[in-house]
């Protein structure tokens, strides 16, 4: 049952799963089989439902023939999910079958018997987008169906239990379906989390919402979401276009699939979001660049001799790499690249005197990124692509060979910045998800304009 409520959440007027796609950030694909592992890590929350159902005390003398008996009291003591199957036609609701094995325990005056009962449920369950964007869905129509009681207690009086057995199908018939209507319930309850914020790092949020109602065919089901960065509790806006992209045809695998594509979009608002909080820069001072001395004024000079002239005692460099404005990021076929447009002031730090800025350099830093996903989050690592190019933006030391500093502020990049830079992008970015299933090691294909990525869950 709560398999087909899962896939249900995901039907709607139905357009192709693959093809082309304008506006979202995001697309959520899965095939039956993940929405019947999404519904096998809830079953407890629905046995737990069903067993909580009241069953009337029998003490009353409301029924003679159960008095008869003497049972004084019907309780349910066990559950069991013994059966989900699910049915679903494009455009139209979901429907789906859900049994449950029911072990009773009748309480009399002499002992404790032991019954079992099998309930199955046939429900509609319509879905639509909630106003907060998240997955709801709403059960349309119940039946269900209940088979004949059995007296399990071993060495038990063979009695008859028609009465006791008509006085239950009266209970759980009128309870049943609207058991199953609260469950719901709290599965929307549940699936509001998918549309709630999550933290980024310690200043900034990340949101996701559906943008329409879901879509199913007869084999996939298709989630379009887009996404929203918060700083400070302001939402970025980069007026970004919307883009196209074209979804592989989905694969006929058995096992549950799971599939993500992340547009450029995405990844251009998750890098410029830590921009904005200012994580991409940072300030070199007093560590070892690969073999070469600690950054000091005697290493500088070596690049700008005029340096020893200026300070013959050897005083502190700090090197200050700041990213003005949003890295430039690019999808293309099997890569996934940044740019960032660096300026590096080199200031010296002579003891007891107040930093001066040296120099200042700008730098354009050619990264390719590399992806990972674990327990949900998808965590980005820098490395430098090629050379680059150094300009000298300002000097207060006179007329510089650029490019006698190729090799200092390279290393610069490569030992220290680079580490410093990695640190940062792991703060990790929280991936949508539907009631917690663990996304973690997927196949990561790079395309134009988007990322997929295709988990099996297990």
């Amino acid at each position: 049952m709560v398999k087909l409520y899962v896939l249900a959440l995901l039907l709607g007027s139905f357009s192709p799963s693959y093809g082309t796609d304008v506006g979202p950030d995001i697309l959520m694909r899965m095939n039956e089989k993940a929405a019947e592992f999404m519904c096998l890590s809830q079953r407890g929350l629905i046995e737990n439902s069903l067993a909580a159902i009241s069953i009337p005390n029998f003490s009353s003398g409301s029924n003679l023939s159960v008095n008869v008996l003497n049972i004084v009291k019907i309780q349910t003591k066990n559950v069991v999910i013994v059966q989900i199957s699910v049915d679903f036609i494009p455009q139209t609701k979901g429907k789906f079958t859900f049994g449950a094995d029911l072990t009773l325990e009748a309480i009399t005056s002499l002992t404790t018997l032991e019954l079992k009962i099998t309930a199955q449920i046939m429900a509609e369950v319509e879905t639509s987008k909630s106003a907060k964007g998240s997955p709801f869905g709403t059960v349309t129509a119940c039946m269900p169906v209940l088979g004949p009681l059995q007296l399990l207690s071993p060495g038990a009086l063979s009695i008859s239990l028609d009465l006791v057995e008509n006085h239950l199908h009266s209970i759980f018939s009128g309870q049943l379906c609207s058991t199953i209507s609260q469950f719901f319930d709290k599965m929307d309850g549940m699936l509001e989390s998918f549309s709630a914020p999550t933290a980024f790092g310690s200043m900034a949020q990340i949101q996701y919402a559906l943008t329409r109602a879901p879509e199913l065919t007869i084999e996939n089901a298709l989630l379009s979401l887009n996404i929203t960065i918060s700083i400070f509790g302001k939402i970025m806006d980069l007026h970004l276009d919307p883009v196209s992209i074209s979804l592989p045809a989905p694969s006929s695998s058995a096992s549950p699939s799971l599939e993500l594509a992340l547009t450029e979009n995405v990844f251009v608002e998750l890098y410029a979001a830590l921009q904005k909080l200012e994580h991409l820069d940072f300030e070199i001072t007093g560590q070892t660049i690969g073999d070469m001395n600690r950054l000091t004024t005697a290493t500088l000079s070596v690049a700008i001799p005029q340096i020893n002239e200026l300070y013959p005692v050897s005083a502190a460099i700090i090197l200050k790499n700041v990213v003005a404005s949003p890295p430039v990021v690019t999808l293309e076929a099997d890569k996934l690249t940044m740019l960032l447009n660096s300026s590096i002031d080199i200031i010296v730090k002579p003891l007891n005197v107040d930093a001066k800025s040296l120099l200042v350099l700008k730098v354009d830093i050619p990264l390719s990124i590399t992806l990972k996903v674990v327990h949900g989050k998808l965590f980005s690592t820098a490395n430098l692509i090629r050379d680059f190019s150094l300009r000298v933006q300002t000097s207060a030391v006179g007329a510089v060979d650029v490019s006698a500093l190729q090799s200092l502020v390279g290393n610069t990049l490569k030992y220290a910045y680079l580490q410093l830079l990695n640190e940062a992008l792991g703060v990790g970015l929280t991936l949508p998800n539907l009631l917690n299933v663990d996304l973690t090691d997927p196949t990561i294909t790079i395309y134009q304009g988007f990322v997929l990525l295709c988990f099996v869950l297990q």
